[in-house]
């Protein structure tokens, strides 16, 4: 008997790069479950090896996960396979993923923040004690449930001790860039439990700053970054973070992974420690209080002293006129700015550009199919900033990317790289930024400059007119 023949399909509620998700209804035990069922397209023309190795993770996340029978980890209730296609029975979850959160940019307290990741950090060491090491730890694959619990999903490219699937790949790169500790990208047999410490750090990084700690413009720049730059500490992007937590996650984040937590538990203790010992919060500047008059003095004295200017009001004058001047300063050098940032990040990324295209057609297998050359080239060109990209070889024009039209050539910044093969020129490699973006940057800026400084103008002349000293009557 089938026995996916249990269960009742009822919709499809997601779709990955190799599986997609049911939502079905497990008739024998009335409850939801969800199956995930490998999708291997036949259109994509895979090779014999990488069909097997799909099937491989696949098989790999239902032994990860059906090892771990955990309340912060996803239950697997069955795994099956009918005419070449296998399934995954697992838990039904109802709720959002971490990522999702994210995108809806809802601030949540800094304490249900924590309390989330340190569950995270039960689920993942009780998996690490059990010889399972994730190594994708990311928003994506963290689900709070509906209820409040924090399930630890998708174990697809799972390490497990001890077991043979997809050991023929255990020296290559896996999981997603931006999550991923330095020794994935270096030393990737030396990846143990502390990588994931270093993901779940990222994750907790983004979540207390809302932004990425290692970013780039191209996938090379960040795993760059990844490997020899430090991220800017939390507190300078949120000071309202604790000190404390700041040194917790500059130490989940350390580029040694003997210099990280050892444990995923060390990670929950520091960060259960946080949320006990919070650090006070630095003290105001104190306000001085101006003395209070004696009752037998008079208080007329800004209306009898005859023309002389009260201190009072010249105050605000002087420190408008000096705002004033440093808006305006400010546009000023924001633009001369802009325009560096342009010229530098031009340069920068179209290095980065040109080494990943240089490594590319170095490869006997892509650098001579100028049709996946092309796909590349127009990959590289979704990115807005880009207009063109030409790769010439030898006075040949092999591959090509052109955006939408601009207006001329002075709306276009080219920069031309050697194309290498072998270490020997070969031909040119052209990449044309769009100056848009940076045009449109440069308008705001005036836009805002004007605001400002028409704001600040009209205070200056709304204060001098209200403030004006009304003369003093004597009635006799």
């Amino acid at each position: 008997m089938d026995p996916r023949a249990n269960y009742k399909i009822k919709s499809k509620i997601g779709e990955g790069g190799m599986a997609a998700v049911y939502l079905a209804h497990d008739v024998a035990l009335n409850r939801d479950v969800a199956i995930k069922v490998l999708r291997i397209d036949p259109r994509l023309g895979l090779s014999e090896e990488a069909t097997n190795e799909m099937v491989l993770r696949f098989q790999q996340e239902a032994q990860a996960a059906a090892r771990l029978n955990h309340p912060n980890i996803v239950s697997i209730y069955h795994v099956g396979k009918r005419r070449n296609q296998h399934y995954i029975v697992m838990e039904y979850l109802k709720g959002k993923s971490i990522a999702q959160l994210l995108q809806s940019r809802i601030k949540f307290p800094l304490s249900h923040l924590l309390k989330q990741i340190i569950q995270v950090c039960i689920a993942l060491d009780f998996a690490h004690q059990r010889g399972v090491i994730h190594r994708d730890i990311k928003p994506d694959n963290i689900i709070i449930s509906d209820d409040g619990m924090v399930k630890v999903t998708d174990f697809g490219i799972a390490r497990i001790e001890g077991s043979d699937l997809v050991k023929t790949k255990d020296e290559t790169f896996m999981g997603t860039i931006y999550y991923c500790s330095p020794e994935q990208f270096t030393e990737f047999s030396r990846v143990d439990n502390r990588s994931d410490i270093f993901s779940l750090g990222v994750v907790l990084y983004q979540l207390v700053t809302g932004q990425l700690p290692f970013t780039g413009s191209t996938p090379w720049e960040v795993m760059t970054n990844i490997v020899k730059n430090e991220p800017i500490p939390p507190r300078r992007i949120n000071p309202e973070l604790p000190i404390k937590l700041d040194r917790v996650i500059g130490k989940a984040l350390s580029k040694g992974p003997e210099n990280r937590f050892q444990t995923a538990k060390e990670f929950k203790d520091a960060l259960e420690d946080v949320l006990i010992e919070r650090e006070p919060v630095t003290p105001k500047t104190a306000i001085m209080e101006p003395p209070m008059e004696s009752p037998m003095e008079p208080t007329m004295e800004p209306m009898i002293r005859g023309n002389r200017t009260n201190p009072l009001i010249k105050f605000p004058i002087i420190m408008g006129l000096i705002i004033l001047v440093a808006v305006f300063l400010l546009g000023y050098l924001s633009i001369e700015a802009e325009k560096k940032i342009l010229q530098k990040n031009a340069s920068i990324r179209s290095r980065n550009i040109v080494q990943m295209l240089n490594v590319l057609i170095a490869d006997p297998a892509i650098g001579k199919n100028y049709r996946v050359l092309r796909n590349y080239a127009n990959q590289i060109g979704t990115d807005s900033d880009i207009y063109s990209i030409e790769i010439i070889k030898a006075s040949q024009l092999i591959a090509g990317y052109y955006g939408e039209y601009v207006a001329g050539e002075e709306d276009v910044l080219m920069i031309s790289h050697p194309l290498l093969i072998e270490g020997k020129g070969a031909g040119v490699i052209k990449i044309g930024f769009s100056k848009g973006g940076i045009q449109e940057r440069i308008s705001r800026i005036k836009k805002f400059t004007a605001m400002g400084l028409g704001g600040i103008i009209c205070f200056i002349s709304l204060y001098l007119i209200f403030s004006r000293p009304k003369p003093y009557r004597t009635h006799w």
